[in-house]
């Protein structure tokens, strides 16, 4: 069996699974978590926030004397500036305003990340001091995404993602004129960098140079949690846990899309042998029975048949493969959609227990009616 042959008819037969084997492996990712963690907080604060008051501009990167800082996203309005930083995560969170370091825990798992209000002040103060503006103009907001849940009490501007919304809402006071809003967001244009991909590699360098200088000094003064900087990516900011291995977090995410590479290319050859293999047995029983010495009638009815059961064996592989196809899609946006609802909806306080049946009910039907808005609002959003 020649091989070349087989390797063609393998990538030209079986050439999807290999994207999809690695979309699967990518969704699993830090990264792909931290990118999908800004989206749904986009989708939040593009839906509830009127776009003629808040103005919102993402994925800003900022020089700074020591380098760089980079800021998930930032509102500007007539209520001031809202610096957001978002984190990714689940389990139960615990941490105050003070430590240096919060703790999640999952199960009987607890790891340490850092605190995300001192990570939060580095961006808070280069605004500050770009900006020129007072500091009571700015305020610092922690959006925290996915299944988690607060195990001990947090300051307001520390919140879920709907959370978000309303704390943004709660801030009423006319603080800056609609010309120094315009001339905001023009300095924060014009002084940001370009975003590319030579912006994120230089900042990355910057961040490996104060993860190094920091891991040959272990004594360092109470002020230096306020001057933490960004994670090295902005996928990895949802996991700060391992503070002496961030360094190592790209190469990590590196590693895993290589190595689907290369179990998808390796599945996917050794099915297409199994595949190519079976079938070319068939092929050869069909020759065999083709020589036998058959009256030109019964040879002709022979080939016919065999023909006929390998074009519909064809048609039912191709058949199974669409549907595993739309499967896998139909299941990946039945996952984006429930992480959506779980960030949409959150359980109000009064109805975490029950005074009563009529009390129950009520509660349902509030469950139902957020229910039925956030449905609207997806099938707008994603028509």
């Amino acid at each position: 069996m020649d091989i070349t042959s087989i390797i063609n008819q393998l990538f030209s037969n079986f050439w999807y699974l290999i994207p999809m084997l690695i979309f699967i492996g990518l969704v699993k990712t830090r990264w792909f978590k931290g990118v999908f963690g800004e989206f749904q907080v986009n989708f939040l604060l593009n839906l509830y926030l009127p776009k003629d008051t808040y103005h919102l501009i993402k994925n800003v990167t900022l020089p700074t004397d020591i380098g760089t800082t980079q800021i998930d996203h930032i509102l500007v309005s007539k209520y001031g500036v809202f610096v957001l930083e978002t984190k990714n995560m689940k389990g139960w969170i615990f941490g105050s305003s003070n430590q240096k370091q919060w703790t999640q825990k999952i199960f009987k798992h607890s790891s340490k990340f850092q605190n995300p209000i001192h990570q939060n002040y580095k961006h808070v103060k280069t605004l500050e001091s770009l900006l020129a503006i007072p500091p009571e103009s700015i305020f610092s907001v922690v959006v925290f995404i996915g299944d988690s849940t607060f195990k001990t009490d947090l300051p307001p501007n520390v919140t879920y993602a709907r959370g978000c919304i309303d704390y943004i809402k709660s801030k009423r006071n006319k603080i800056l004129s609609p010309e120094q809003v315009r001339n905001i967001l023009a300095f924060i244009e014009n002084d940001r960098l370009k975003p590319s991909f030579n912006t994120n590699r230089e900042h990355v360098a910057h961040v490996r140079e104060i993860i190094e200088s920091k891991s040959s000094s272990k004594s360092k003064s109470s002020y230096e949690p306020r001057l933490e900087t960004r994670e090295v990516s902005k996928g990895l900011n949802t996991d700060d846990r391992l503070l002496g291995l961030r360094k190592a977090r790209t190469l990590d995410t590196l590693k895993k899309i290589v190595l689907g590479i290369i179990i998808g290319i390796l599945m996917t050859f050794l099915f297409g042998i199994t595949y190519l293999t079976f079938v070319n047995n068939e092929v050869i029983q069909v020759s065999a029975e083709a020589e036998r010495p058959l009256s030109e009638p019964s040879r002709r009815t022979l080939t016919d048949n065999q023909v006929r059961t390998m074009l519909n064996q064809q048609r039912d592989i191709s058949q199974e493969k669409a549907r595993k196809r739309n499967a896998e899609i139909k299941r990946v946006e039945k996952k984006m959609k429930s992480d959506a609802w779980a960030s949409f909806y959150r359980k109000p306080e009064e109805c975490r227990s029950y005074k009563s049946e009529r009390h129950m009910i009520e509660c349902a039907n509030k469950r139902i009616r957020a229910k039925r808005e956030f449905e609207k609002k997806w099938e707008a959003t994603n028509r």
